[in-house]
Protein backbone atom coordinates (compact mmCIF):
# COMPACT_ATOMS: atom_id res chain seq x y z
CA UNK A 1 0.00 0.00 0.00
CA UNK A 2 1.01 3.43 -0.86
CA UNK A 3 1.56 6.46 1.19
CA UNK A 4 -0.86 8.47 -1.50
CA UNK A 5 -3.57 5.42 -1.16
CA UNK A 6 -3.37 5.52 2.78
CA UNK A 7 -4.75 9.50 2.33
CA UNK A 8 -6.68 8.74 0.03
CA UNK A 9 -8.99 7.12 2.09
CA UNK A 10 -8.34 8.83 5.04
CA UNK A 11 -7.45 12.79 4.11
CA UNK A 12 -6.63 13.37 8.06
CA UNK A 13 -3.28 11.10 8.22
CA UNK A 14 -0.28 13.37 7.25
CA UNK A 15 2.16 12.24 4.91
CA UNK A 16 4.86 11.08 7.62
CA UNK A 17 2.29 8.98 9.64
CA UNK A 18 1.28 7.50 6.32
CA UNK A 19 4.94 6.64 5.56
CA UNK A 20 5.10 5.37 9.10
CA UNK A 21 2.00 3.02 8.71
CA UNK A 22 3.52 1.69 4.86
CA UNK A 23 6.68 0.71 6.44
CA UNK A 24 4.80 -1.48 9.22
CA UNK A 25 2.25 -2.65 7.15
CA UNK A 26 -0.70 -0.73 9.40
CA UNK A 27 -3.67 -0.37 7.45
CA UNK A 28 -6.49 1.75 8.10
CA UNK A 29 -9.82 0.21 8.27
CA UNK A 30 -12.96 2.38 8.40
CA UNK A 31 -15.58 1.75 11.18
CA UNK A 32 -19.57 2.17 10.54
CA UNK A 33 -21.15 3.55 14.24
CA UNK A 34 -24.94 3.75 15.12
CA UNK A 35 -26.32 5.94 16.82
CA UNK A 36 -29.51 5.51 18.73
CA UNK A 37 -30.55 8.17 21.13
CA UNK A 38 -27.33 9.24 23.14
CA UNK A 39 -25.89 5.27 22.76
CA UNK A 40 -23.21 4.18 20.26
CA UNK A 41 -23.36 0.51 18.95
CA UNK A 42 -20.62 -0.75 16.38
CA UNK A 43 -23.35 -3.15 15.30
CA UNK A 44 -26.67 -2.25 13.60
CA UNK A 45 -28.56 -5.94 15.38
CA UNK A 46 -27.54 -4.84 18.59
CA UNK A 47 -28.54 -0.90 17.27
CA UNK A 48 -31.83 -2.28 16.81
CA UNK A 49 -32.33 -4.88 19.89
CA UNK A 50 -31.81 -1.80 22.08
CA UNK A 51 -34.65 0.56 20.28
CA UNK A 52 -36.57 -2.71 20.57
CA UNK A 53 -36.38 -3.14 24.06
CA UNK A 54 -36.58 0.28 24.77
CA UNK A 55 -39.91 0.10 22.28
CA UNK A 56 -41.50 -2.26 25.04
CA UNK A 57 -40.09 -1.31 28.39
CA UNK A 58 -43.40 0.29 30.07
CA UNK A 59 -43.36 4.02 29.84
CA UNK A 60 -45.43 6.24 32.66
CA UNK A 61 -47.25 8.88 30.73
CA UNK A 62 -49.12 10.55 33.87
CA UNK A 63 -50.01 10.01 37.58
CA UNK A 64 -52.04 11.96 39.53
CA UNK A 65 -54.18 12.54 42.67
CA UNK A 66 -58.05 12.21 42.88
CA UNK A 67 -60.56 13.00 45.97
CA UNK A 68 -60.90 9.96 45.44
CA UNK A 69 -57.91 7.60 44.55
CA UNK A 70 -54.99 7.60 42.63
CA UNK A 71 -54.39 6.63 38.94
CA UNK A 72 -51.40 6.30 36.92
CA UNK A 73 -51.24 5.58 33.33
CA UNK A 74 -48.61 4.27 30.65
CA UNK A 75 -47.82 2.74 27.77
CA UNK A 76 -46.51 -1.10 27.55
CA UNK A 77 -45.83 -2.90 23.99
CA UNK A 78 -47.48 0.28 22.82
CA UNK A 79 -51.23 -1.03 24.93
CA UNK A 80 -52.76 1.70 26.78
CA UNK A 81 -52.69 0.61 30.83
CA UNK A 82 -54.60 2.38 33.56
CA UNK A 83 -54.13 1.80 36.79
CA UNK A 84 -56.52 3.39 40.00
CA UNK A 85 -56.23 3.00 43.50
CA UNK A 86 -59.71 3.94 45.33
CA UNK A 87 -58.80 5.29 49.27
CA UNK A 88 -62.01 4.29 50.29
CA UNK A 89 -62.25 0.68 49.47
CA UNK A 90 -58.56 0.29 48.88
CA UNK A 91 -59.21 -1.76 45.83
CA UNK A 92 -57.17 -1.42 42.74
CA UNK A 93 -58.74 -1.69 39.24
CA UNK A 94 -57.00 -2.56 36.61
CA UNK A 95 -57.90 -1.17 32.45
CA UNK A 96 -56.24 -1.97 29.55
CA UNK A 97 -56.57 -0.17 26.35
CA UNK A 98 -57.80 -2.92 23.80
CA UNK A 99 -59.06 -2.40 19.77
CA UNK A 100 -62.68 -2.73 21.15
CA UNK A 101 -62.13 0.14 23.89
CA UNK A 102 -61.04 -0.10 27.16
CA UNK A 103 -61.14 -3.65 29.51
CA UNK A 104 -61.56 -3.64 32.97
CA UNK A 105 -59.40 -6.82 34.20
CA UNK A 106 -61.48 -8.96 36.35
CA UNK A 107 -58.40 -8.96 39.01
CA UNK A 108 -58.03 -7.76 42.50
CA UNK A 109 -54.29 -6.36 42.96
CA UNK A 110 -53.22 -5.77 46.05
CA UNK A 111 -50.42 -3.55 45.18
CA UNK A 112 -49.81 -0.98 42.46
CA UNK A 113 -46.69 -3.29 41.37
CA UNK A 114 -49.11 -6.31 41.69
CA UNK A 115 -51.92 -4.27 39.37
CA UNK A 116 -48.98 -3.56 36.62
CA UNK A 117 -47.60 -6.83 36.81
CA UNK A 118 -51.69 -8.01 35.77
CA UNK A 119 -52.05 -5.47 33.41
CA UNK A 120 -48.41 -6.95 31.67
CA UNK A 121 -49.53 -10.42 31.94
CA UNK A 122 -52.41 -9.50 30.37
CA UNK A 123 -50.70 -7.51 27.10
CA UNK A 124 -48.44 -10.55 27.40
CA UNK A 125 -51.59 -13.49 26.68
CA UNK A 126 -51.00 -14.91 30.01
CA UNK A 127 -53.42 -15.96 31.95
CA UNK A 128 -55.08 -13.74 34.86
CA UNK A 129 -55.77 -15.52 38.49
CA UNK A 130 -58.03 -13.53 40.78
CA UNK A 131 -56.07 -12.71 43.87
CA UNK A 132 -59.40 -12.95 46.29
Amino acid sequence: MSSKNVNDTNPDLRAAEAEQMRKYGITCVPVNFFHYREFRYANLTDAIAQANAISITPSLVHARSTPVGYEFSMTYHCVGIRCVHDYRTRKWQVWVAEPAGEVLLLVDPKTASEAMNMAFDHINGQPQQNQN
